[in-house]
């Protein structure tokens, strides 16, 4: 059985991380906060799948954890320009939900523009 594509934004913000999951049909499949330390990450970890990929904004320094660990493991992540996201795509309802879920379906449509992250290690 082929899995289906899904497409995970996650908001950053500094104590938790807001996760929205679209497929590939633009539905929301699944949506939940999880705690910005290695025990929220971890249950983040367990609902993912290899073909996901993973959308965040380059927020200050607090998106570099997430981004590692998801890198690291072999996850397509996506590190976006928070600037040029927030002129994509700007929304009159401002909300951690709206904010997931506007860089997945921005993903989706292939309309990320990229931050640059370096490499580590």
């Amino acid at each position: 059985m082929n899995e289906r594509m899904r497409y995970i934004g996650v908001d950053i913000s500094k104590r938790k991380y807001r996760a929205a999951f679209i497929d590939e049909d633009d539905k929301i499949v699944d949506e939940f906060s999880f705690r910005n330390d290695f025990v929220g990450i971890s249950m983040f970890l367990s609902r993912l799948s290899m073909g996901d990929r993973v959308v965040m904004k380059s927020t200050g320094n607090l998106w570099v954890n997430l981004y590692d660990v998801l890198e690291e493991r072999g996850f397509s992540v996506v590190l976006a320009n928070p600037l040029k996201m927030k002129a994509i795509a700007s929304a009159k309802i401002k909300n951690d939900k709206v904010d997931a879920w506007i860089p997945a379906y921005l993903l989706r449509g292939d309309l990320v523009a990229e931050s640059y992250a370096p490499q580590r290690g």
